[in-house]
């Protein structure tokens, strides 16, 4: 609701809330929250939930890694956009073709269309 709404803050105060009662965050809540910031231009704020994300051992998936991924491609943080790319292909995550489209915009926007050919 908070990414429909553009409330991210909101989104982030109930993360918060979350982590600090160690309520175990599903693939939904995790995507969900990282898109509201994505939505929001807030691409630090993205990496930051998916840095708890990964620090908690919540579960993770393609969309999370994905909005995280776009977050960076708009705020021209390619190369940050290439890491997460690359991770899930080192942690054997599945990757659709929103990730791989994503991956390929920040490749176009780089002008690095090599790098999209080896992915």
């Amino acid at each position: 609701a908070c990414e429909k709404q553009a409330e991210w803050e909101e989104a982030l105060q109930l993360f918060s809330v979350m982590v600090h009662r160690k309520i175990d965050l599903d693939t939904i809540v995790s995507s969900a929250l990282i898109s509201a910031c994505e939505k929001a231009a807030q691409w630090e704020k993205a990496l930051c939930i998916l840095e708890t994300v990964i620090q908690n051992n919540f579960e993770l998936d393609a969309i999370a890694c994905g909005a995280a991924m776009s977050a960076c491609r708009k705020a021209g943080q390619w190369a940050k956009a290439w890491h997460f790319f690359s991770a899930m292909s080192w942690n054997k995550m599945k990757c659709n073709s929103t990730v791989y489209g994503t991956f390929i915009s920040t490749c176009e926007q780089n002008k690095s269309w090599e790098t999209a050919l080896r992915a």
